[in-house]
């Protein structure tokens, strides 16, 4: 997980079929879920979210439906 100065955190979570979806929790309390695109939808799959800077971008990686890793970076 992450963490901006204004108080986003950015992180990763495992669904029931153990893919895995990037969130964004506002300052607000506001969460947003996402998913970078092509990630994969399988287990061990999906978006890992690494970092979040103070205007909102977040950075990390996807593993796609072929296991590949890729670099994503999500714009606020």
């Amino acid at each position: 997980k992450a963490i901006d100065k204004h108080g986003a955190i950015a992180g990763s979570y495992n669904d029931s079929n153990n893919a895995i979806h990037g969130f964004l929790r506002h300052p607000d309390g506001r969460i947003v879920s996402f998913n970078a695109p092509g990630a994969g939808k399988g287990a061990n799959q999906g978006t890992f979210v690494q970092a979040i800077n103070d205007t909102g971008t977040i950075a990390g990686t996807i593993f796609d439906s072929a296991n590949a890793a890729h670099g994503f970076i999500r714009s606020k």
